[in-house]
């Protein structure tokens, strides 16, 4: 009687494990579908301001690199949602069918979902390496240690790949290769959140030091543009994703064994929806240019809202004297802050009552 409690009990905790297990995977899966669809829609908007503002005359690697980040996070979509209905409706003859579908994948699946998964690191890290590249005034020394910590991210994702691919092949013939392919995994998180942390940093440390006396500290709106133009987002999820990847996930704890999933369904899209808004930003201009970040800080201060994201259009600049304003006000009326006697195309520049950016501070944004 004991030993048939005893089954009985072992097999309602099985069950028990199975519908956690799975129950992870399937909302894991509706969230990354869900944050796809938001990353499609930014992605269309980038897309759309690109080809058709005149200012956003952005690089055509740049753009190469957003389309692929697209496409990759659709893919890794795609295979997700295939290996859903591989357990769920081909193999969904009893609950253990489909668990045991579900964590037994087809090595093929495994390798390119872990491709497609690292190749996104890859270019998002490029691309904030490059956007670091600009605000820094071009300074390969700025970037240099980024593109060593690249290379190392890069290496360290092949070998993984390439262990995994033996491994699965024939577990039992390299039974000490698992825990070596789990390090170098391990190792790889941490590098790629390595170059993104400090490509965030070097980023916020270049925008704060720009803004220094205008009015972006303090306020909500320099405080999200900061962390747009950083991508913070994206390396707090790949911080999240690096301490999955070290849980234990052979335990029967249901909750450890789908933080991983979640993670991973939450960091592909973030991977692509965070350098895809830096380059939205220069699209709409929104976010300073090429030749913006190139002058030096004072300068950069004294162009106003057009050279800093986030600052106020009527800072005044502190290189202009006193004398020059008050004789320019004796000898000339000024409307919204201009001189009659200095535009002459005033009328132009002015649309009910406030001042046309775009025809009085003309200006090719480069990405």
């Amino acid at each position: 009687m004991s030993s048939n409690n005893a089954t009985s009990t072992y097999n309602d905790f099985v069950t028990q494990f199975e519908k956690g297990t799975l129950d992870g995977i399937l909302n894991s899966f509706i969230l990354q579908a869900f944050l796809t669809g938001l990353y499609t829609m930014i992605f269309m908007g980038t897309m759309y301001a690109s080809f058709t503002r005149r200012k956003a005359s952005q690089s055509i690697l740049v753009l190469g690199a957003i389309v692929w980040l697209y496409l990759l996070a659709m893919s890794s979509l795609a295979i997700f949602w295939y290996s859903i209905r591989l357990g769920f409706i081909s193999n969904s003859l009893t609950l253990a069918t489909i668990f045991y579908t579900e964590v037994g994948l087809p090595p093929w699946i495994l390798i390119v979902s872990k491709c497609i998964f690292f190749l996104m690191f890859v270019l998002a890290d490029g691309i904030l390496v490059w956007r670091c590249f600009i605000m820094w005034s071009c300074s390969y020394k700025m970037i240099a240690p980024l593109l060593c910590l690249i290379t190392a991210q890069a290496s360290l994702f092949l070998s993984s790949i390439g262990m995994e691919g033996i491994w699965l092949r024939n577990p039992s013939a390299h039974p000490n290769l698992a825990k070596a392919l789990v390090n170098t995994q391990v190792a790889a998180f941490y590098m790629s959140f390595g170059t993104t942390l400090c490509a965030t940093l070097l980023i916020a440390y270049r925008i704060l030091s720009v803004s220094r006396g205008n009015k972006i500290i303090g306020n909500y709106r320099g405080i999200i543009e900061i962390v747009a133009e950083s991508a913070a987002i994206y390396c707090i999820a790949l911080l999240f994703a690096a301490v999955a990847e070290v849980l234990p996930t052979d335990s029967f704890n249901t909750v450890e064994n789908s933080i991983f999933n979640y993670a991973t369904a939450i960091l592909i899209p973030v991977a692509g929806i965070a350098p895809t808004i830096i380059v939205g930003r220069v699209s709409f201009g929104l976010s300073g240019s090429k030749e913006t970040w190139s002058r030096p800080a004072a300068s950069i201060l004294n162009f106003g809202s057009r050279g800093i994201p986030g600052a106020h259009a009527h800072t005044e600049t502190s290189s202009m004297s006193h004398t020059e304003d008050v004789h320019s006000e004796q000898t000339h009326p000024k409307i919204a802050g201009i001189s009659l006697g200095d535009h002459q195309d005033v009328p132009h520049a002015m649309s009910n009552g406030h001042i046309d950016e775009e025809k009085s501070f003309p200006e090719a944004r480069v990405f």
